[in-house]
């Protein structure tokens, strides 16, 4: 899910999978970057970045999934 509120961005979602013990979601741009850790349900929620084109990855102990070209705008 991704969330505009005056120019700026906020993505949460859930990655689905038995464990992701250890996981961390990294969100990096030229306009900003955030990361935060998965919880217990695999959940995560960034902080609030400005708009712009990012690269989004998830990484977990055996797993690494990413998505080089992501724009957030409103």
């Amino acid at each position: 899910r991704i969330t505009v509120q005056n120019d700026e961005c906020t993505v949460a979602g859930q990655i689905i999978r038995d464990s992701c013990a250890g996981g961390v979601v990294e969100l990096s741009g030229a306009t900003g970057s955030a990361e935060a850790s998965l919880n217990e349900l695999c959940e995560f929620t960034l902080p609030a970045v400005p708009v712009g084109n990012y690269s989004l990855i998830v990484r977990m102990l055996d797993l690494e999934i990413e998505i080089p070209e992501l724009e957030l705008k409103g």
